[in-house]
């Protein structure tokens, strides 16, 4: 088998996305294996690069040199049998090998960690790679990486029959010349949202104005008229400028909290804004329990356990990322701000949302403004804020989807649905919702690689890390396929075949016993 028939069998599926469907014949194509990879056959709703990369295989017939399995680390262990694994995060890959890699990677020494993603190179200059991944964004796509960057796992080493030939261009992704800026009315022309899903006639027919951009990512939220609010996100090419719009001051969507360029707000304003925007007492209320517990509503702070590693306090991080004597601030994996944004893709965001305001990266308002136009972009969680009965409900859904700690025990939902509770009864002028006391926790034996266990939860997630996206599966028997100690979804379970069970991914602590 020669690299240019599987690099020109990955681009032909190019594009292909879930939210269309299109992306079917990859997992029908996968499911054609035989024998299946663990006996388990994918759904169209499962987490699918590793599966992708195997369907590739399995349509020009390289099983034989590219060992087909839906999950990553096991894909791993198949190359390591054959002594077809490149532990070396620094090699320089060739076009056609399998590349995985880890989120949790500190950046420091050998990445050993558990993979999370995967896809195969495409082309490489110098030491510039371009890489084809599968559920990339929900989608078939091309990705740049450096050689020798963060999060590279290793490579898996096909034994091709040839030398490295050419393969076609990849193409480059562009944003839409537009004259679309924030506070713009624009009209939407398009089918789906930037997450997926269709977008209701109501929208298309209606103005709606603009509250963020963020390459080619835009969040509407209120309608033209001011009597609807819907905060979602959709692609820029998916709308236009409404005829004779004008920019409207979006201060009257994102109020201006009487707050300089400081890292202090008051409990008060931080819940006169988030009220402003969500106007419902519990979810707001839970919304300030959830961050209290990340950062205490401390807008500069810094994550505590990187403070003497660093050599930096709360003052001096945020003073040297301002003024650009810091350069590290995406990479560094420091939990930072009222969220405490860990993940170098968030912080990034982060920190172009503040350059390009001109504001300080540890100024509260910008951080909120910030926080409500990423929120939009989670499934169900402005719904779930605004249309809330209670704190816990709000809560727990802020916790488990959002913020996403490692820990996730009924304990530490219980505290920060209590901490919700009181800045309910300080500020909310509502009677403050039952909220369960934790009860004494139980002792229980450290679940291992192997165990088969009775998994109780709804969701799986297609990485361990806090970018894993859920999916929906059903509970029942599962084995314990591998253990990422420090990842937000720390274990991966495969389902037992005939017990009930859907689950094939990462899923939280505490969803089995």
């Amino acid at each position: 088998m020669d690299r240019n028939t599987v690099l020109q069998a990955a681009n032909a599926w190019l594009g292909r996305r879930e939210s269309d469907g299109t992306h079917r014949v990859i997992i029908d194509t996968y499911n054609t294996i035989t024998p299946l990879p663990a006996g388990y056959r994918m759904t169209y709703t499962d987490p699918w690069c590793a599966t992708f990369v195997s369907a590739v295989a399995q349509k020009v017939g390289a099983t034989d040199i590219i060992y087909p399995e839906c999950s990553c680390p096991r894909m791993i262990q198949l190359f390591q049998q054959h002594n077809r694994w490149m532990e070396d995060d620094s090699y320089t890959p060739k076009p056609g090998d399998i590349i995985f890699y880890d989120w949790q990677d500190s950046g420091f020494g050998d990445n050993t960690g558990v993979a999370d993603h995967v896809g195969i190179v495409y082309s490489v200059v110098g030491t510039n790679m371009t890489i084809i991944e599968g559920n990339c964004n929900n989608s078939v796509a091309f990705t740049n990486r450096q050689v020798n960057s963060r999060y590279i796992r290793g490579y898996g080493l096909p034994k091709y029959d040839d030398a490295v030939t050419s393969v076609p261009a990849a193409p480059s992704i562009t944003v839409p010349n537009t004259n679309i800026q924030v506070g713009s009315k624009v009209r939407v022309t398009g089918n789906t949202w930037y997450t997926g899903g269709s977008i209701p006639d109501f929208v298309k027919n209606d103005i709606w104005i603009v509250l963020a951009i963020n390459g080619d990512r835009v969040v509407i939220d209120k309608n033209a008229s001011g009597t609807n609010s819907i905060m979602s996100p959709i692609n820029i090419k998916d709308i236009v400028l409404a005829e004779g719009s004008t920019t409207t001051d979006v201060s009257n969507i994102i109020p201006d909290v009487p707050v300089g360029n400081t890292t202090t707000m008051t409990e008060k304003q931080i819940w006169d804004y988030l009220m402003s925007v969500y106007n419902n007492p519990y979810g707001v209320a839970a919304i300030m329990g959830n961050l209290y517990a990340e950062s205490a509503l401390q807008a500069n702070n810094m994550q505590n356990s990187y403070e003497a590693a660093l050599g930096y306090n709360d003052k001096t991080y945020t003073e040297s990322v301002d003024n650009g004597t810091y350069t590290n601030f995406v990479n560094d994996a420091v939990g930072y701000g009222l969220v405490q944004w860990t993940y170098w893709s968030r912080k990034k965001a982060l920190y172009n949302y503040a350059k390009s305001n001109n504001r300080s990266i540890g100024d509260p308002k910008m951080q909120l403004e910030f926080m409500v136009s990423e929120m939009a972009g989670y499934q169900g969680l402005v719904d779930t804020i605004k249309n809330a009965k209670n704190v816990r409900t709000a809560s727990d859904f802020i916790l488990v989807n959002y913020e996403r700690p490692a820990d996730q025990s009924e304990a530490v939902k219980v505290a920060r649905a209590n901490m919700g509770e009181t800045f309910l009864k300080k500020y909310g002028n509502v009677t403050p919702s039952t909220t369960p006391t934790p009860t004494t926790p139980v002792t229980l034996k450290a679940p291992k690689v192997g165990d088969v266990v009775n998994f109780k939860g709804n969701t799986h997630y297609t990485s361990s890390s806090i970018v894993g996206i859920g999916f929906r599966c059903r509970p029942g028997k599962a084995t314990i396929t591998a253990i990422n100690s420090r990842g937000k979804h720390p274990y991966h379970l495969v389902k037992v075949p005939g017990q009930g069970s859907t689950v094939y991914g990462w899923v939280d602590s505490g969803t089995f016993e």
